[in-house]
């Protein structure tokens, strides 16, 4: 009796303090006197036993992401590959409740993962972030639900990726071949303008040029925000700042001159590419849709160069590297030092990028002097 007090004082001091409880449900469950427990459920002290399963679990969690501020896309994302968890429990004919899913179970989903992969070619970062969903799914029922008092998952290690990485990145005789040929297209001011914010700025080109609007192009001081998508996470808003490149300049004026004689929007808070849009300013593309759409776009008329964002990203974070130095640079484009070197920099980069870009400049300047 002495025992059952004390746990039932745990449990409202607890509730008291808004802190969990879910290890002195265990040892009143663990005292197996059912009459005593479903008192305490009848009011309220502690909650219903449920059998909840890992369905229920992943919907729960699902739900309070959303409630933390996740991205719809993120979310999908989460379901997208934590949902191989429930594919393993189906294919193996079981539907155990969480509280039953051990480390046994983590680890034979592991190796079923890992099969599957291999037979479907699957990439090991992609078989690693479907792990890593899997195991924020439980971290989440752990630090939220009662009825769970662990995750399994925590065995469970991901695969050291070993792989030798390339870093291709896009010249800058590539990226004149792409505006040459893009300037026989109908759309030629737009594409090229988007051609060379992408090569020169090196943002995310299928992200974060969608959200690009003309005021935050400062034309007189040479300088942009880009509102930094990848980093904005659960309603923190993060931007950045960086120089714009005086051929970047060039093309969006060109742009923003011919929009005004069109009779196009382009006010300052009219997006810079709406094209980049279904519904302009409200539904993005897909980026294996928009990224298509311009190499189908360049293979119509004869460019033998494939566009892809992250050649131009790269090209950008070596020439801001060598023009303004890597801290700089990792302001610019908005990653780490540590992401910059396993993912952009090579040392394959000319250092003529830099001595080609100061005779640039200093053309520019003589000709604005003038």
């Amino acid at each position: 009796v002495a025992r059952r007090k004390e746990l039932i004082e745990e449990i409202e001091n607890a509730k008291s303090k808004n802190r969990p409880y879910a290890d002195a449900i265990e040892q009143i469950r663990d005292l197996k006197d059912a009459r005593f427990t479903s008192w305490l459920e009848r009011y309220g002290v502690i909650p219903s036993a449920r059998v909840l399963s890992y369905n229920g679990l992943l919907e729960r969690a699902l739900a309070g992401f959303k409630t933390l501020g996740d991205k719809e896309q993120t979310l999908t994302n989460i379901e997208r590959g934590a949902l191989k968890f429930q594919a393993f429990l189906e294919e193996r004919k079981i539907n155990p409740p969480v509280s039953q899913i051990n480390k046994e179970l983590a680890r034979d989903f592991w190796d079923w993962l890992r099969v599957k992969g291999k037979a479907n070619n699957w990439k090991q970062s992609s078989m690693n972030q479907m792990l890593a969903y899997v195991k924020q799914v439980f971290r989440w029922g752990k630090e939220n639900l009662d009825e769970m008092r662990g995750t399994p998952f925590d065995c469970v290690k991901p695969i050291a990726d070993t792989r030798e990485k390339p870093k291709e990145y896009m010249t800058i005789e590539e990226k004149d071949e792409v505006l040459e040929a893009l300037e026989r297209s109908d759309d030629a001011r737009m594409w090229t303008a988007f051609i060379a914010f992408s090569f020169w700025q090196g943002l995310r080109a299928w992200s974060e040029a969608p959200l690009l609007k003309w005021y935050m192009i400062d034309f007189k001081g040479r300088t942009c925000v880009i509102e930094d998508k990848k980093r904005s996470k659960r309603g923190e808003r993060v931007r950045r700042y960086m120089i714009l490149h005086s051929e970047t300049v060039d093309y969006l004026k060109r742009l923003r001159k011919y929009r005004r004689k069109q009779g196009e929007p382009a006010g300052e808070n009219d997006f810079i590419f709406p094209e980049l849009w279904r519904v302009p300013g409200v539904v993005e593309d897909r980026s294996s849709t928009l990224q298509n759409r311009i190499n189908w776009k360049l293979k119509k008329l004869d460019c033998g160069v494939k566009v892809t964002a992250g050649k131009m990203r790269r090209a950008a974070a070596n020439f801001w590297r060598e023009a303004v130095g890597k801290d700089y640079e990792n302001d610019f484009l908005g990653h780490s030092e540590r992401v910059a070197k396993a993912a952009y920099y090579s040392d394959s980069v000319s250092t003529g990028v830099l001595e080609r870009y100061l005779k640039q400049e200093a053309k520019q300047n003589a000709t604005e002097t003038v």
